[in-house]
């Protein structure tokens, strides 16, 4: 390659060369070094290093080669990490500060390709898909997950930004968007979802330009031509506004997530279950949730509780007045009957995979945008799309 390289500058030798130089650029198969003549103010070196995809000769970098850092600092817990990883066993000796620029730009340009519907997907070759012998088909289905998370910023972020107990937040929000597609469940009514099924995004921006994008990514895999779609999140007021604007008209059967509901129905026997039967009754009221839905559980906290129930105040009248607002959304019988989900368990696990596995790690402090645009690049690899560089 050094040959290679070193040949094709001396082809674009200019009037005026005055001797010969040094120069290098990284590739994937680690610093490549040559000789360019050297003419004062023509450019030959910036010319044979756009030759190798050098993005016209500002980086130093073959494509290739910024995918493998981009992917490393993206993947490993730390960009020092990656540093080590990368030299030891692929020869390819970068700077923290260079591996972090690198990564920085990959993530603003993979975010601009799924905008622009311009990512090239893996090369996969999975396996045929083995289904359970029980297993039933319920016709494709689409399920929308959307949530937020918390990723560690600087001051500089969150400086006049108040946090849930009114002091400064220390962290800020990156939401976490899951599209998947299924056409069976197993005998027990739980969608059975293929490895590669399933497209994932990250993004640190408002409600409003997510719902923008969620409704694109949605088109994109075909909203307008499935008969079963399903939006699930819990009951924040953004999310629900997404679903209002974006799905509503869509079809999509607006869910809450059973163990968020489950997480007030507990608040709420807290203060009205009699001492020592808390548990009980929890248990009780939590299998008539998971089996006949909100209706049946309003009911049943009614017969048990009576007067009790419509005079609780403090945190169980919110949690109450919680569960009340959102019985449409609690189903969970006829939902589980028909083969849909009950539970965002796939969007929580991709909240912790895409970045609280590698924002929250010890004595991590992000910027914002970073924190973000690692947790998209994150995503994108997950979604099994080739990052942009």
């Amino acid at each position: 390659m050094s040959a290679m390289a070193s040949s094709i500058a001396e082809s674009l030798r200019e009037p005026g060369t005055v001797c010969h130089r040094s120069a290098s650029m990284l590739s994937c198969g680690g610093r490549v070094p040559f000789r360019y003549p050297y003419a004062p103010k023509r450019g030959v070196s910036i010319k044979a290093l756009a030759k190798f995809g050098c993005e016209d000769g500002k980086s130093r970098t073959t494509p290739e080669a910024r995918r493998i850092v981009a992917e490393s600092g993206a993947q490993l817990d730390s960009f020092q990490e990656a540093q080590t990883f990368l030299k030891e066993n692929l020869r390819l000796d970068v700077s923290v500060s260079t591996m972090m620029a690198i990564t920085r730009d990959a993530a603003e340009k993979t975010r601009a390709a799924w905008m622009a519907d311009t990512l090239v997907e893996n090369v996969r070759i999975l396996p045929a898909r083995k289904l359970p012998r029980d297993a039933r088909e319920v016709g494709v289905t689409m399920v929308v997950l959307v949530d937020g998370t918390g990723a560690p910023c600087t001051h500089a972020d969150t400086e006049g930004v108040r946090g849930k107990d009114g002091d400064e937040a220390g962290t800020r929000e990156v939401k976490v968007v899951a599209i998947a597609l299924y056409d069976h469940v197993d005998r027990n009514g739980r969608p059975i979802v293929r490895r590669g099924d399933v497209w994932y995004f990250a993004s640190a921006c408002s409600s409003d330009e997510l719902e923008s994008v969620m409704n694109m990514l949605a088109r994109r895999r075909g909203i307008g031509k499935i008969q079963r779609v399903q939006f699930i999140g819990d009951g924040a007021a953004w999310i629900q506004k997404i679903w209002e604007h974006a799905f509503k008209e869509c079809g999509a059967i607006r869910t809450l997530d059973f163990v968020h509901a489950c997480s007030y129905l507990h608040a709420l026997l807290e203060t009205l279950s009699a001492p020592g039967e808390c548990a009980a009754d929890y248990k009780r009221f939590k299998g008539i949730l998971r089996k006949w839905g909100g209706k049946s559980l309003m009911k049943s906290l009614g017969k048990k509780f009576g007067a009790a129930l419509e005079a609780a105040d403090g945190d169980a009248g919110k949690a109450l007045a919680y569960l009340k607002e959102r019985v449409w959304m609690m189903d969970y019988g006829l939902l589980r009957k028909n083969g849909y989900y009950i539970g965002s368990g796939m969007i929580e696990s991709a909240c912790k995979t895409l970045v609280a596995a590698r924002c929250k790690l010890a004595g991590m402090h992000w910027r914002h945008k970073n924190a973000a645009g690692i947790a998209l690049l994150r995503a994108t690899l997950r979604s099994n799309f080739r990052i942009a560089v």
